[in-house]
C-alpha cells in the first residue's frame, strides 16, 4: 500500500536505499520512556504493543502504518513478524529500537505513517540485512 510522503519529495534526503513492503509488525514505547508517553489500554493489545504494518524498510530505518499516534522523538521497540513462519522458526524477522523521526496522518480511520530511525537492533546490522534480504526475496520494489 502506497503512502503519501510526509514532506515534499524534493526535501527528502535519503542515505539508504528503501524497499516497499507490507508486513505485519508491532511496536511499543520503550519501557524507559513509558512514564512520558502512556498509551491507553484500549490502544493495541493492552500490554503496550500496537499492531502495525511495515510499509518500507532500509538499512537505516523503517516506515510503519499504525492506528495510534506516536509523537516525533518517541523511542519505540519494534518487531517485524514473519508473515508465514516455518514450523519451529521464530515468528520475528527483526526486533530492535527506533526513534520516530516523522509522523503524518494518511487516513481518517485514523491511520498514521511513522518514519523510524533505527537506534539499535538486537544483533545489529546483521539482523536488518537479513530483513532486507527477506523483503527483496519477496519481490519488493525499490521505494521512490
Amino acid at each position: 500500500m502506497a503512502h503519501p510522503s510526509p514532506i515534499p519529495s524534493e526535501l527528502i534526503v535519503r542515505q539508504h536505499e528503501r524497499y516497499s513492503c507490507s508486513m505485519p509488525a508491532r511496536l511499543r514505547v520503550i519501557p524507559d520512556d513509558a512514564v512520558q508517553i502512556t498509551l491507553s489500554r484500549s490502544a493495541g493489545d493492552g500490554s503496550g504493543w500496537v499492531a502495525c504494518t511495515l510499509v518500507d524498510c532500509s538499512s537505516g530505518g523503517l516506515g510503519v502504518q499504525l492506528p495510534v499516534f506516536f509523537p516525533r522523538g518517541a523511542r519505540v521497540q519494534i518487531q517485524v513478524l514473519n508473515p508465514a513462519p516455518a514450523q519451529g522458526a521464530s515468528p520475528e524477522l527483526f526486533k530492535g529500537v527506533a526513534r520516530v523521526q516523522r509522523v503524518s496522518m494518511v487516513d481518517r480511520t485514523p491511520t498514521y505513517y511513522a518514519g523510524c530511525l533505527l537506534v539499535s537492533g538486537g544483533s545489529g546490522m546483521a539482523q536488518i540485512r537479513a530483513l532486507l534480504d527477506f523483503i527483496r526475496s519477496s519481490g519488493a520494489k525499490r521505494a521512490e
